[in-house]
């Protein structure tokens, strides 16, 4: 299952990515996620974990990820350890005039009970990341 949007902010590329590589930020703009806890410390990089909590079609779901790619004001891949859904999520950025041109790109796999419903799944995935960006942008341009 793989869904992907894009979204153009008018802030600099390293606001950006310092503000959506910060995991202290994730629960502002990202509706479904309740409770993220960094499982390291220092600042955020290749390697780092940190623990999620979130509400997903009315389910709680836990998943531990890491930062599997982090190349500053550029690109940032997390991808699941650990959860009922394995799954990788890209940011990519890149100037766009004054902005920044967001993209997202989200792929898993639901295990279990919640594979039956995966056609489902990516289409609230896919509402759930346009809905996220367009409160990125906002919280971001505000």
């Amino acid at each position: 299952m793989k869904v992907e949007h894009e979204v153009t902010i008018n802030r600099a590329v390293g606001d950006v990515f310092a503000y959506i590589t910060d995991p202290a930020n994730l629960t502002l703009w990202q509706e479904g996620l309740h409770d993220v806890k960094r499982e390291d410390d220092g600042p955020v990089g290749l390697g780092s974990r940190w623990t999620e909590k979130r509400t997903v079609m009315n389910r709680d779901m836990d998943a531990s990820v890491e930062v599997v790619e982090y190349q500053p004001d550029s690109r940032f891949t997390i991808q699941s350890v650990s959860g009922s859904v394995q799954m990788r999520v890209e940011h990519d950025l890149a100037s766009s005039g004054a902005g920044t041109k967001l993209r997202i790109v989200g792929e898993g796999e639901a295990g279990g009970v919640m594979k039956l419903a995966q056609p489902m799944i990516k289409r609230q995935a896919k509402q759930m990341i346009e809905a996220d960006l367009g409160r990125l942008k906002q919280v971001l341009e505000n």
